[in-house]
C-alpha cells in the first residue's frame, strides 16, 4: 500500500501531461493553462486550472475538499479561502469565456462538483478523444505527422513570445539567469532560472524568467557568481538593464558550501520577492532611469521588516519619484498606519506626531484610491487606521477588499490580527495560510503563519514552518522574532535562561531591565517549577502593567486566581479595552478562559457584545470539556444587567 506522501504523489495532477478536452465550445488547454472560445482565449492560474482538471475529470460527480487537496496542492495544510479563490476564479470563467458551457456546484458537507452543459458540447466534451489502438509500429507512424506539426507549433509559439518579451507594449517583465566566470555558476544560474519559474507560476504576475542563452531579448539580466570561503558556500547575485553595465541592485546569499539546492533556493525566494515588489511599485520599469529603481529596490528589500521611520521614509522617496503608481502609494499609506499604531507604544512617537501620521496615511490611502479604485491595499490601510476593538469594521473593509483584489496578501494578514483578537484562532490560522501561499517568497508572511499554527494550538506545525523559514530566510528580522516569541512559550526554558544570563533578547522589543527581573524569574519557574519559585516569578510579573506579555506568562505558571487579580487592574482593563486581546485566545491560555470568571471579564472588555451582535463565537465556546456554555451565561450577564 502505498503511503499518504507517495498516494498525494500519484493522484496530483500534473498539467503538462493532462490532454486538452471540450466543456461545450470551451476548448481547455492544460499544457499552457489556457482556454480558448471562438477567437477568443484567456489564461488560468496554474492552481485554478488544476481544480479545473479535477472537477472535470470527475464527470458530475462530487470531489471533496480533501480531494481537491490531495490532488491541486499536493496534500500540503492549506486554508477554505485557498479553494474558495480557486472556485471563486472558476465561476468567474463560467460567467465570462465559459458561459452557457458549464456551472459550478457546492454540495454542502460533501464537496463540488462541475455541470457540464452540452447544448452546444461535440461529443469529446468533458474527456480527451479517445483514439483506437494501433500496433507499436503503426502508432509511432502515426503520430509522425503529428509531431512534425506540433514541433512546428511549438517553434512558432517561441518566435511569438520572443516577440513578445521585445514588445514596448507588453505587460510581461523578461529576466535573464545568467552565470559568470565558469561552468559551476552557469548550471547554478540555469537552474535558479527553473527555481524562479516556479515561483512566478504560483500566482498570477507579470515575471518571466528565462535561461541566459534564451533571454537575449530580456529586459534584465541578473548575473550569479559563485565563490566560497571554507565550508561556506556564497553567490553573489546582481541585477542590469540587459545591455547595460550599471549596477541596479546586489546582494550575496550564502549556504553550507555542500547544500546547493538551499543555495539556490534562498536566492531565488530574495530575487522573486524583491523584484516583483520593486516593479510593481514603479510606474515603467522599462523605462525609469536607475536612481528611481535603484530607489524601489532598496526599499523593497526592507519590505518584510517590521515599520519604522527609516523605512516610512524610504517609502516616500520612492512614491515622489512615482506619483501616480497606486500601488506603491498604498504601500506607503500602509506602513504608516501600521507605524502609527506601533511607535506610541514603544513610545518611538508622541501624541501629536501619531495624529499627523494618521492623517498622512488617510490623505495617502485616498490618494492611491483615487488612480485605481480596486486596489486591495487602500482596503488594508484603512482598517489599519481604524481602532483595534472595531472588529466587525475592519472585518468588514478587510473581506471588501479580498472581493475586490483577492491576491493580496496584507489583507488576509490583517485578518489574521482580527480573528486571534475575537478568538476565532482556527480562521486566523486558515487566513496565515491564504497570506503565505499568495507570497511563497515573504519571510514575514512565513513566521507569521508558524505563530498562527502554534497558537491555534498546532505546536508540532508551527515549529516544523517556524524551522523551514530559518533554513529559507536566516537573516530574516521576522523569522527571527517570531523564534523569540515561539521559544519564550514553549521552547526549552533552561536553555532560554543560560541566553538571558549571556544578555540575549528573548522577545521583541524587551528591555535588559524586564529580562533580569520578570523573564528571568518566569523561564527559572518554568524550568524548575517549585512553589517557592512560582511564587517570586508571579510577583515579579504582576508588577509589569504590560498584558501583552504578563497575563499568559502568570496563567503559563498555573496561577488562574493571580492570573484574574492581574486583570482586573484598571491600567490593564484600560490596554485591553483598546482591543489587544489576542493573547487571551493563545493554546495555553485555556486554564483561564474555562474558568467562569472568563465570561464576565470578556464583557468588561468588549468581546462580549461583539459576539453576540456578530454571531461569531470564539472557537473555545465549541470545546466539550468547556465547563460552561457561552451563549447562555451571556444571557445570564445580560438579565443580572437588567436587573
Amino acid at each position: 500500500m502505498l503511503g499518504e506522501k507517495q498516494a498525494a504523489e500519484r493522484d496530483a495532477i500534473n498539467l503538462a501531461r493532462v490532454s486538452p478536452f471540450w466543456l461545450g465550445p470551451l476548448k481547455v488547454l492544460p499544457a499552457t493553462r489556457q482556454l480558448a472560445r471562438d477567437g477568443r482565449s484567456e489564461t488560468l492560474e496554474p492552481r485554478v486550472m488544476q481544480v479545473l482538471v479535477a472537477l472535470a475529470e470527475a464527470r458530475g460527480a462530487v470531489v471533496s475538499r480533501g480531494d481537491l487537496i490531495a490532488r491541486c496542492w499536493d496534500g500540503r495544510i492549506v486554508g477554505d479561502n485557498a479553494i474558495h479563490r480557486a472556485l471563486s476564479r472558476l465561476r468567474d470563467v463560467a460567467s465570462g469565456i465559459g458561459e452557457g458551457c458549464f456551472r459550478l456546484e457546492t454540495v454542502s458537507k460533501v464537496g463540488y462538483r462541475l455541470i457540464a452543459l452540452h447544448a452546444t458540447a461535440p461529443e469529446s466534451s468533458i474527456a480527451a478523444p479517445v483514439e483506437p489502438a494501433l500496433p507499436p509500429v503503426e502508432r509511432r507512424n502515426a503520430y509522425k505527422p503529428f509531431l512534425v506539426g506540433a514541433a512546428l507549433l511549438m517553434l512558432a509559439v517561441i518566435v511569438a513570445l520572443v516577440a513578445f518579451t521585445r514588445s514596448p507594449a507588453s505587460d510581461l517583465t523578461t529576466i535573464a539567469v545568467t552565470g559568470e566566470h565558469g561552468r559551476a555558476a552557469s548550471e547554478f544560474a540555469d537552474g535558479l532560472a527553473g527555481e524562479l519559474t516556479h515561483l512566478a507560476a504560483a500566482r498570477p504576475n507579470t515575471l518571466a524568467f528565462a535561461e541566459g542563452p534564451a533571454g537575449a531579448h530580456a529586459d534584465y539580466r541578473l548575473a550569479v557568481a559563485l565563490q566560497s570561503h571554507g565550508s561556506i558556500g556564497q553567490a553573489d547575485v546582481s541585477l542590469f538593464r540587459t545591455g547595460a553595465a550599471d549596477l541596479l541592485w546586489s546582494t550575496t546569499v550564502s549556504a553550507p558550501k555542500d547544500d546547493q539546492p538551499l543555495l539556490r533556493e534562498r536566492v531565488a525566494n530574495a530575487v522573486f520577492r524583491l523584484v516583483g515588489c520593486a516593479l510593481k511599485t514603479n510606474n515603467d520599469g522599462s523605462r525609469s532611469d536607475d536612481q528611481t529603481l535603484r530607489l524601489a529596490f532598496s526599499a523593497c528589500e526592507r519590505l518584510d521588516d517590521f515599520e519604522s521611520g527609516m523605512q516610512i521614509e524610504m517609502w516616500r522617496r520612492v512614491v515622489a519619484r512615482n506619483q501616480e503608481n497606486a500601488r506603491a502609494i498604498a504601500t506607503l499609506a500602509l506602513k504608516e498606519a501600521n507605524w502609527a499604531e506601533e511607535a506610541p507604544q514603544l513610545a518611538y512617537m508622541t501624541g501629536p506626531e501619531q495624529s499627523r501620521l494618521r492623517q498622512t496615511a488617510r490623505r495617502d490611502l485616498l490618494h492611491a484610491r483615487a488612480l485605481q479604485p480596486s486596489l486591495g491595499l487602500t482596503y488594508a490601510a484603512e482598517a489599519a487606521l481604524l481602532p483595534k476593538n472595531r472588529w466587525a469594521q475592519r472585518l468588514s473593509l478587510l473581506d471588501r477588499g479580498v472581493a475586490a483584489d483577492p491576491e493580496i496578501a496584507e489583507l488576509h494578514t490583517l485578518k489574521v490580527n482580527v480573528f486571534q483578537d475575537t478568538g476565532r484562532t482556527d480562521d486566523a490560522r486558515d487566513e496565515a495560510v491564504a497570506a503565505a501561499e499568495l507570497e511563497p517568497s515573504s519571510s514575514a508572511c512565513a513566521a507569521n503563519l508558524a505563530l498562527a499554527l502554534a497558537y491555534a494550538g498546532y505546536i508540532g506545525a508551527g515549529a516544523t514552518k517556524l524551522s523551514s523559514a530559518e533554513r529559507i530566510w536566516p537573516a530574516s528580522q521576522a523569522v527571527r522574532e517570531a523564534r523569540l516569541s515561539f521559544d519564550f512559550r514553549y521552547g526549552d526554558a533552561k536553555r532560554l535562561l543560560a541566553q538571558v544570563d549571556k544578555g540575549a533578547l528573548l522577545e521583541p522589543y524587551s528591555s535588559r531591565t524586564s529580562q533580569k527581573g520578570w523573564m528571568h524569574a518566569y523561564l527559572l519557574a518554568r524550568a524548575d517549577p517549585t512553589p517557592a519559585n512560582i511564587d517570586v516569578a508571579v510577583k515579579a510579573i504582576s508588577a509589569f502593567l504590560n498584558p501583552l506579555s504578563a497575563l499568559p506568562s502568570i496563567v503559563h505558571l498555573g496561577r488562574i486566581d493571580a492570573a484574574y487579580d492581574y486583570v482586573n487592574r484598571p491600567a490593564v482593563i484600560a490596554w485591553l479595552l483598546r482591543g489587544d486581546s489576542y493573547v487571551l485566545f493563545r493554546v495555553h491560555m485555556r486554564p483561564f478562559l474555562f474558568d467562569r470568571r472568563f465570561m464576565a471579564f470578556a464583557d468588561r472588555i468588549g468581546l462580549l457584545r461583539y459576539w453576540q451582535t456578530s454571531g461569531h463565537w470564539p472557537d473555545f465556546c465549541r470545546d466539550k470539556e468547556l465547563p460552561y456554555d457561552c451563549q447562555a451565561e451571556a444571557r445570564r450577564l445580560h438579565l443580572a444587567k437588567a436587573v
